[in-house]
């Protein structure tokens, strides 16, 4: 026969894993996991372009930065993916054009652990 204490610890472990998390909760983990990324991009960002602000390099494209130029995307795009732990596949890493597009494309395939 089992004793009370191990069938209370038992009941107990079913209880904490019936409740869900609260959606308030997730969505604070996601806002400080997107904060984190956020940042981390931009760190990036500065390594490639480091005589713009960070105002402008949140939202930097090719269109407004006349150094972003195709050496300058693969050498961006080789620290995104050595950052991140991703590998970008050649024709998805030719339409991510912004600051923006990078931060999208991220949200999809960072998993914090």
């Amino acid at each position: 026969m089992e004793t009370p204490r191990r069938l209370l610890s038992e009941a107990e472990q079913m209880t904490v894993q019936s409740v869900p998390e609260s959606p308030c909760h997730n969505l604070l983990l996601r806002s400080a996991s997107a904060s984190m990324h956020r940042t981390r991009l931009l760190e990036c960002f500065r390594a490639v372009f480091p005589e713009h602000t960070d105002e402008k390099l949140l939202n930097a494209s090719p269109d407004n930065l006349q150094e972003w130029d195709s050496t300058e995307h693969v050498i961006l795009l080789n620290l995104i993916e050595q950052e991140f732990g991703v590998s970008i596949l050649e024709g998805i890493g030719q339409e991510l054009l912004s600051f923006t597009d990078f931060e999208r494309y991220l949200e999809g395939q960072v998993v914090d652990s």
